[in-house]
């Protein structure tokens, strides 16, 4: 469900703009690193804390 939230928020966003997502499910690192090497989307960083995981995604210059 994180992934689906985020992709329409990002359909959205202009060129540059981040997007800051947690989500409490183990199974989003992956999913968003796949994501994010699918489509060009940045994955800036992600850590943990806390049982919640913390995403920094970045919307190329040539997204769309």
């Amino acid at each position: 469900m994180p992934i689906l939230r985020t992709r329409k928020a990002l359909t959205t966003m202009s060129p540059g703009a981040t997007v800051w997502v947690e989500a409490t499910d183990p199974h989003a690192v992956p999913d968003f690193e796949s994501y994010c090497e699918k489509t060009g989307i940045e994955l800036v960083q992600h850590w943990e804390a806390e049982g919640v995981y913390h995403f920094l995604l970045r919307v190329p210059p040539t997204a769309g």
